[in-house]
């Protein structure tokens, strides 16, 4: 047997010898972020008097300019080219995971995002509010029962609960291949999370 091979060997050994003795204690912290640069003009609307307004033969009317316009009985609606917006929209997304904090089955799990536009002000969607807690609980797990704690959404999450920053409590207790499942009521987050 070669000495590489009695090394993995060995180190096999020793660590399925020393892993059941080990305790889970630690944390992971995922961090992700991402920037982009986008550029876009929009329309501005005007109105001119009808009688600056020149006439088609079609029977539409143009501005002066060139743009086409609707017109009334004494002013002219038009759309012209707006400025160059510019908008730089950085996303950052944390997860954070946490265990072995004193009591066995203890977890802490957290998620926040923090968005700005670092273009030509806020031209951007979705950088408000900048920072947004997406789920921060305390989950006590042993064995056949699962309590949590805090901001989550819930286990089975539609678009209407899971956006509207409820505070839900969720409780499972497995018994022999049977499912007990309760989830508590919702109530309104606190103004911090939102």
């Amino acid at each position: 047997m070669s000495i590489a091979r009695r090394s993995v060997t060995g180190s096999s050994v020793l660590l399925f010898l020393v892993a059941p003795c080990a305790l889970a204690q630690g944390y992971r912290v995922r961090l992700d972020t991402r920037i982009q640069s986008v550029s876009w003009r929009g329309l501005t609307p005007g109105t001119i008097p009808r009688s600056e307004a020149v006439q088609q033969p079609n029977g539409g009317f143009l501005t002066p300019d060139g743009h086409a316009a609707v017109c009334g009985e004494t002013q002219c609606t038009f759309f012209a080219a707006g400025p160059v917006l510019r908008g730089v929209p950085w996303v950052t997304q944390a997860d954070l995971s946490v265990w072995g904090i004193g009591l066995p089955g203890l977890s802490l799990r957290a998620n926040a995002r923090w968005a700005t536009d670092l273009g030509d002000g806020a031209v951007w969607p979705g950088t408000e509010p900048e920072l947004q807690l997406i789920e921060g609980y305390l989950e006590y797990a042993r064995t056949g029962l699962t309590a949590r704690a805090g901001r989550q959404f819930p286990p089975v999450a539609s678009a209407r609960t899971a956006s509207m920053g409820h505070v839900r409590r969720f409780v499972t207790r497995s018994v022999a291949l049977r499912w007990w499942d309760t989830s508590g009521g919702d109530w309104p987050a606190a103004p911090f999370y939102r």
